[in-house]
């Protein structure tokens, strides 16, 4: 999905969601997970953070050892400053995956 990377994010949550519809259509999950969470973020991209939540949410309930969901839902969490949720979504994430304790240095002490 290229609207993404080209700034077009309206397009790239239309086509996200497209691509989710088809996926529970035909039940094949990883990709869902996949498209859920690059919909959240271009749902975050577009500041609209309360609904890149819903998506991180929905990607956990589906597979809640996806430490990508955690962190992403993290920061959207830290932008709207529910504090006790980006703690309880970051340690989780690193909790699942260490690397993230890196990509948060960088998130959380560069904004």
């Amino acid at each position: 999905m290229a609207y993404a990377d080209a700034g077009n994010t309206n397009q790239a949550i239309e086509d996200y969601t497209r691509a989710i519809d088809f996926n529970q259509v035909t039940e094949f999950e990883p990709n869902e997970i996949s498209a859920y969470i690059s919909r959240g973020d271009a749902y975050a991209n577009n500041k609209r953070f309360d609904i890149a939540i819903e998506d991180y949410t929905k990607v956990i309930k589906m597979d809640s050892k996806n430490a990508e969901a955690y962190y992403q839902r993290s920061l959207a969490n830290k932008t709207l400053f529910n504090w006790q949720e980006t703690k309880d979504d970051y340690s989780t994430a690193v909790s699942l995956d260490p690397e993230y304790v890196s990509k948060a240095d960088f998130h959380y002490t560069s904004q």
